[in-house]
């Protein structure tokens, strides 16, 4: 390995042990539901492209969509790829309005080819996450007015390692192997005006951790003049991961309540929400190992490719949440139906002169139902990106930017809507190694 190998090497761990204090994330009141807001684990060009990757092949960037997609990377390059974003997102109801904004590190991944047959990619990326804060008030005959405080954090990582096997020309297979882990916290304080009856609240912490696996397949199909069209296809089985559930509820004392001096406006008091006042004589604790399940998904893909000109594609995704029994996560869940389509043009690959010719132009949409039911409405999820990718001179490396615009959610049924909008920069540094330099 040659010193710049090295230094790429240690500036990629660096980072990735750097984004285990930094990372963040805009919260969604959804994210209360299941595992939280489930991680769409597009990489940078893909995410101008509107997501798509189930029949993409390219060797300039990794695609974690489809692990038989990785036999396009050449033989002699490595790539990393890195990815932060940036996010706003407006939470609206029929009564109030909020805006929040954050920043995070996505991903980071390393991919190459180990043989003539064979390509292999790891990685480390974000699977869901949880992040709320809200309050529900409500009346109740002969009580009065109830007040329900909720806060929720955490959320899960991936581990992936995908090998892709070059099966007979134009056709490969794929498998994904992915360890899930992390933790959820949700916290839920109720609060009575009268005084009569007691207030509580109820800390809850899951700890989860297992593996998954994917498997893909591709068919790369010539067509006349240099096109290319490329068939893909995934499925993910059904799964059981463990959880350690542990919980402590309490009383709370209603003096030391009322005299609280914690902004109620912030997430900091949702989540110490008097934390330290739960009545020792009241206290009620418990921890217990269970399963969770996360479903099946099967996922279509077709791609139309001319190489360094072209790229159009339409992916089509369900995942079986409808199956899942609602005991297991106190929620009923439906299927998760997605479209993804998206489109890369570059002008003049090879112009030397002008750099604008050789800038790869994006644009994509997504639309999706949501596993998530609420007062008898499925969520939608719908929205457009577009995006650049910045070449790099006598190299394959790139800097992406995309733009996604979209909206969650309904005013109707006294639900919310959200309205979000995310920057993305990605760095897909390629390098090349596994060659003997010779040195006169």
């Amino acid at each position: 390995m040659t010193r710049k190998q090295k230094f790429y090497s240690l500036v990629i761990l660096l980072i990735a042990f750097s984004s285990l204090k930094i990372s963040a994330q805009v919260g969604s009141p959804y994210s209360q539901f299941g595992i939280g807001d489930i991680n769409h684990s597009s990489f940078g060009a893909s995410k101008a492209m509107g997501g798509i990757g189930i029949g993409l092949q390219t060797n300039k960037h990794i695609n974690t969509l489809n692990p038989a997609s990785l036999v396009s990377l050449d033989s002699l390059t490595v790539i990393y790829e890195l990815g932060i974003s940036g996010m706003m997102n407006k939470i609206e109801s029929n009564i109030d309005n909020i805006t929040k904004n954050g920043t995070s590190i996505n991903y980071i991944a390393l991919a190459f080819r180990l043989n003539k047959y064979v390509s292999t990619s790891f990685g480390v990326l974000p699977a869901s996450k949880v992040d709320y804060t809200f309050l529900s008030s409500y009346s109740i005959d002969y009580v009065g007015a109830v007040n329900n405080y909720f806060y929720g954090s955490g959320g899960l990582n991936r581990i992936y390692w995908a090998n892709s096997i070059s099966i007979v020309k134009n056709l490969s297979v794929g498998i994904e192997a992915s360890y899930l882990f992390g933790s959820i916290n949700n916290i839920k304080t109720i609060i009575f005006d009268n005084i009569s009856y007691d207030n509580f609240k109820v800390d809850e912490q899951k700890s989860i951790g297992g593996f998954k696996f994917k498997y893909g397949v591709q068919y790369k199909y010539d067509i006349k003049n240099d096109y290319d069209l490329i068939l893909g296809a995934t499925f993910e089985n059904r799964v059981k991961i463990n959880a350690t559930i542990d919980t402590l509820a309490g009383t709370i004392d209603y003096a030391k309540s009322q005299s609280s001096s914690i902004d109620p406006t912030s997430s900091t008091y949702y989540k110490n929400f008097y934390t330290d006042e739960m009545q020792p004589n009241s206290l009620y604790s418990s921890s217990t190992n269970d399963k969770i399940t996360l479903p099946s998904t099967i996922g279509f893909g077709l791609t139309i490719n001319k190489k360094d000109k072209l790229t159009a594609g339409l992916d089509f995704k369900i995942q079986n949440w409808g199956s899942i029994n609602e005991n297991e996560y106190n929620k009923s869940f439906q299927n998760n139906i997605s479209i993804r389509s998206g489109l890369e043009f570059i002008p003049d690959n090879n112009n030397v002169n002008h750099f604008y010719k050789r800038i790869n132009y994006r644009i994509g949409g997504h639309y999706s139902k949501t596993h998530l039911e609420i007062n008898s409405t499925q969520i939608n999820d719908y929205g457009m990106s577009f995006g650049l990718g910045l070449p790099m001179r006598n190299s394959k490396t790139s800097f992406n930017i995309s733009f996604e615009m979209g909206q969650r959610g309904t005013l109707n049924e006294n639900l919310l809507r959200e309205t979000y909008g995310i920057v993305s920069l990605n760095l897909s540094l390629s390098d090349i190694w596994f060659i003997k330099r010779k040195y006169k």
